[in-house]
């Protein structure tokens, strides 16, 4: 896993996300498929790899690419989905450019 610039957050925060991928798959090029990870109301920011490391971990070892965005610092923010979304399509718009090698 690693962390990307994801950019164009609105709830407050980091603009990154942390982006897990399946490993074995790097170096063949093998496409997977896309997951963008809405953490939970207490477990923003820096928290959301050590809240939820077991479960993006699980999934990604059963051939899933995740993007949890670290956006959304507070206890709740009506925004935050907008962030999920601009995951998504600025993560597709990157397909291929964010090179996890």
């Amino acid at each position: 896993e690693k962390q990307v610039t994801v950019g164009g957050f609105v709830a407050g925060g980091s603009q990154d996300a942390y982006l897990l991928y399946p490993t074995e798959g790097v170096a063949n090029k093998t496409t997977f498929p896309f997951i963008a990870f809405a953490h939970g109301m207490t477990a923003g920011g820096s928290e959301v790899y050590s809240a939820y490391i077991n479960v993006l971990q699980f999934v990604c070892s059963h051939g899933y690419i995740i993007a949890a965005p670290k956006s959304c610092l507070e206890l709740y923010c009506n925004k935050f989905y907008e962030d999920v979304i601009t995951t998504i399509t600025t993560m597709s718009t990157k397909r291929g450019k964010m090179d996890p090698s």
